[in-house]
């Protein structure tokens, strides 16, 4: 039993030791969300961090290279809120735009495209290894992902209410 509470003290320092290389300089997060087997921080400043398994780019760092400290999450959106399902995620930009990256096979994204069916691969490949903003040009309160599900958009609003509070 001690041997195992040592084993896991030191694997402890050792994801301390990585994480400080490329945590945010307060090395905190104001948000955290889980996935299946990868995690994304939010970083005060919007700027969105993924580490763990990035099989099919739920990482959001441009590759599919598992990573065990976090890698920021590519294209320089900045992001108010993140929320992660089984094998992807989603950030709320600051102009209430919403991003999606990772798995494509159950069309989760929000991009329109058509989802892995029987036999055949998703529209567009299995992986979105980058922020891919969802399509409709709305704005958007939060956004909440649930596992292998298309993400769940709240208090949606159209883009025409947004250019102008005049309009019924």
């Amino acid at each position: 039993m001690t041997a195992h509470r040592a084993s896991r003290g030191a694997a402890c320092c050792l994801l301390a030791a990585a994480l400080s290389s490329s945590v945010p300089s307060n090395g905190a997060f104001t948000a955290v969300a889980a996935g299946s087997d990868f995690t994304c921080g939010l970083a005060a400043g919007g700027v969105a961090y993924c580490w763990g398994a990035n099989n099919l780019g739920q990482l959001g760092s441009g590759s599919t290279t598992n990573s065990p400290a976090p890698v920021a999450v590519a294209g320089g959106v900045t992001f108010t809120a993140l929320t992660a399902g089984g094998y992807f995620a989603c950030g709320l930009a600051e102009d209430g735009g919403a991003y999606c990256w990772g798995s494509r096979r159950t069309g989760s994204l929000g991009d329109g495209a058509k989802p892995a069916t029987r036999g055949q691969p998703p529209e567009g490949g299995d992986t979105q290894p980058t922020p891919l903003h969802v399509a409709g040009g709305l704005a958007f309160a939060s956004v909440s992902a649930g596992k292998g599900s298309v993400p769940s958009i709240a208090l949606c609003r159209s883009p025409w209410r947004a250019a102008s509070a005049s309009r019924p």
